[in-house]
């Protein structure tokens, strides 16, 4: 399909304040944008990613991933099939992909539900819940998942959950140490309208309690604080700094919402 001419002002804006919305690690949103004549250009930005939490790079990934599919919502909203290219710079390989304004296309009722529920998204920092998740629910995000090319597992067996408790309990007790995790959140969004505020910020990290009380399920501590919501930064372009939903596998617990 052939790529659509729009130049970097109100639509391109539009794409980058519905992406800069999505989920982070601690917020870090660890993304650039800059537009090109027919296109969008996503990259990852190495700075932001926490180097003991995430030596790998795949949270980083993941919420650039997050980033890039609120882009691709918002340019079916108004019209346009996004085209996706992966990876389109083997020299760069923090060039994570280039969406492409495409043709004309109705709106998909689901993709703008989807859409409106952008800025609602909000950070739970609270327990989970015991109640089992509705098996059509998680058949439904499987279903979501496939339709992007990834795959959802589900962690339902006791020994599963105890070993993710486990993995969880690792990370926590090493998140002190790593000194990006610890600083970057007050460094990324000091005072600026994006992101959380600095009165809803958790001053106490969350903790995993063992053992674990609910049979086969972690559960974790509220933490002191209020939850909080990112909200879109309104930062000039064509280069923004802040987020695509795309991942290769995820992880569920059926017993509750996280």
């Amino acid at each position: 399909m052939d790529a659509t001419r729009a130049p970097f002002g109100r639509p391109a804006a539009y794409l980058v304040r519905a992406a800069i919305a999505a989920p982070s690690p601690g917020n870090s949103q660890p993304w650039l944008f800059v537009s090109r004549d027919t296109a969008l250009d996503l990259y990852a930005d190495p700075a932001r990613r926490p180097r003991l939490t995430d030596p790998d790079g795949r949270e980083l990934v993941i919420s650039c991933g997050a980033a890039l599919f609120n882009a691709r919502l918002a340019m079916c909203h108004l019209g346009f099939t996004p085209l996706v290219r992966a990876f389109p710079s083997r020299s760069v390989p923090t060039h994570l992909a280039r969406v492409t304004w495409g043709p004309y296309a109705r709106p998909d009722p689901d993709d703008e539900r989807m859409l409106r529920a952008i800025h609602s998204r909000h950070t739970h920092r609270g327990p989970f819940l015991p109640s089992e998740l509705p098996r059509q629910l998680v058949d439904a995000l499987r279903g979501q998942a496939e339709a992007e090319g990834a795959e959802l597992r589900t962690v339902e067996f006791c020994h599963e959950r105890r070993r993710l408790a486990g993995l969880v309990r690792a990370a926590e007790a090493a998140r002190p140490a790593d000194a990006l995790a610890r600083t970057g959140p007050g460094a990324w969004t000091p005072a600026l309208p994006d992101g959380v505020p600095p009165g809803d910020r958790v001053r106490r990290a969350d903790r995993t309690s063992p053992p674990l009380t609910v049979p086969g399920r972690p559960v974790t501590g509220a933490p002191e604080g209020r939850t909080a919501r990112s909200a879109p930064r309104s930062a000039p372009v064509p280069a923004v700094s802040p987020a695509l939903h795309w991942k290769s596998s995820a992880d569920v617990v059926p017993g509750g919402a996280p």
